[in-house]
């Protein structure tokens, strides 16, 4: 199965034309040979390359939308219906009304410009953010042309679901396993602090701020992004971070400056100060 598919997407990739003209039959087992394709490439190649890069190279910065809480139900919808509908038939349905040297070029173009579409997802403006973009974007680079390959060969239908079921494959898991996850629980004799993160919108958001002497003594949050957070304990704009829902319990015996709680949260979360 993935010998014949791989044989396939080398035609594909020279001629475009010829897979088009190829065999219909199973359209199932060629789904399935490509999504497992897609899945492995971005968990063992893609996604460690671009944890490194964030890492150590560059901070990447997504945009506010993209860390915005949401309803668990809304998410589902935004990655599994909504985005693949419209992804599939802004790049891939055009492809039916191409032919021949146009119909290559279109396949070229249709999946570069979907790929390069998702560094709108980040607002890094730096050099080496552009220079780094074909591993950022590796991942959707990667998928166009799958995606295209599955549109030509068996149809919009087939690649609308692999386009779904791939969102689905990344969002779901990580949902269910990271939601309610207790990341801090510190106890001492000079404060407590208990910070649990959430993925999706359970209830109405709460933020709870007692001051004494410019020092914080309580801080209680309940489903808050937490760059709202330190732009309530601190100035606003004073810090950056890749926004996370969370949960805080935080009692001191004696105020603390917003500081030093800060700090405290930077063991844990990557933090930037100013334009740090």
């Amino acid at each position: 199965m993935f010998r014949q598919l791989f044989n396939d997407l080398r035609k594909f990739l020279t001629n475009p034309q010829q897979i088009v003209d190829g065999p219909q039959n199973k359209p199932f087992r060629t789904w399935l040979a490509v999504l497992t394709v897609d899945v492995v490439i971005t968990a063992v190649l893609i996604i460690p390359l671009i944890y490194l890069i964030d890492e150590h190279v560059l901070h990447l910065r997504p945009i506010p939308e993209i860390s915005k809480p949401m309803t668990f139900w809304f998410i589902i919808f935004l990655m599994t219906c909504f985005a693949p509908l419209a992804e599939e038939f802004i790049f891939r349905y055009p492809l039916k009304f191409a032919r021949n040297r146009v119909l290559k070029l279109s396949v070229y173009v249709s999946s570069i410009v979907f790929g390069f579409y998702h560094l709108t997802n980040y607002t890094n403006q730096e050099a080496l953010f552009y220079m780094l973009s074909p591993i950022i974007i590796g991942s959707q680079l990667k998928g166009g042309f799958l995606l295209a390959y599955l549109r030509l060969k068996h149809g919009l239908t087939w690649s609308i679901l692999a386009h779904a079921v791939f969102n689905a494959l990344a969002v779901i898991p990580s949902m269910f396993f990271l939601h309610g996850k207790t990341v801090i629980d510190y106890k001492s004799f000079d404060y407590s602090l208990v910070v649990t993160e959430y993925t999706y919108i359970e209830r109405p958001d709460r933020m709870q701020i007692s001051r004494e002497y410019n020092g914080i003594d309580t801080l209680i949050v309940r489903q808050t992004g937490l760059q709202t957070v330190l732009d309530s304990i601190g100035t606003p704009g004073a810090y950056y971070i890749d926004n996370v829902l969370v949960d805080i319990d935080f009692t001191a015996a004696s105020p603390i400056s917003p500081d030093s709680l800060v700090n405290r949260l930077r063991q844990e979360y990557r933090i930037i100060v100013g334009n740090e």
